[in-house]
């Protein structure tokens, strides 16, 4: 992926785990499952922007404190809303019990947000995908940082160039890819490959 954000991993989840903000993310991530990922999908379909009452209704298995934590990371300016795909794109890839593959799938699903190319994802959408990825993970990384850590974190995020061009190595000359496309690319691609397990929590 590139020495932009090497400093940077998903790692720091699983070490820090002790915290109040790890722990709140972990406790909505560990309850997710199939239902709650076509749950997930039916939302960023219909809504960009999510409140905390919606999230709820998402992890209904999630203490109310916890769920209120997760979405204050997500809304450092209190406006009461957030950006749906980041926010559950984000629980996806903490998942532990999730396989990567399934993640993958997932996140693909999350961001094929057009009604009428339902299966197929454009370029726009794929850049998107990308960049979401980074801040969701970010927000949760920077949450667990220490200040001076914050800061260098928060200089080394990549610029919107860099996903574009993550997208046009993905798609070559291509205007849509479907989801075995997109796996495949995500395999075979050492970039993208580099990209999608650097941002994905690992077990």
């Amino acid at each position: 992926m590139g020495g932009a954000v090497s400093s940077i991993t998903v790692g720091s989840l699983a070490a820090n785990s002790f915290s109040p903000n790890a722990q709140a993310i972990l406790a909505a991530a560990r309850t997710i499952n199939e239902q709650n990922l076509k749950q997930f999908t039916l939302t960023t379909q219909r809504e960009f922007r999510l409140d905390a009452n919606k999230l709820k209704a998402l992890v209904p298995g999630v203490p109310t404190d916890k769920v209120e934590q997760v979405f204050a990371l997500f809304d450092p300016q209190n406006s009461g809303e957030v950006d749906s795909c980041e926010l559950l794109a984000t629980l996806v890839l903490a998942a532990p019990q999730l396989s990567l593959d399934t993640k993958q799938k997932a996140i693909f699903e999350l961001f094929n947000v057009s009604s009428h190319r339902v299966g197929l994802m454009v370029a726009d959408e794929a850049t998107l995908l990308f960049r979401t990825v980074v801040v969701g993970t970010a927000k949760v990384l920077h949450a667990l940082a220490t200040p001076p850590s914050l800061e260098k974190a928060t200089h080394e995020l990549p610029r919107v160039a860099f996903f574009e061009n993550l997208t046009k190595t993905m798609y070559g000359e291509r205007e849509t890819l479907t989801y075995l496309d997109f796996a495949q690319s995500c395999q075979d691609t050492p970039e993208i490959e580099a990209f999608m397990v650097q941002w994905t929590f690992s077990r």
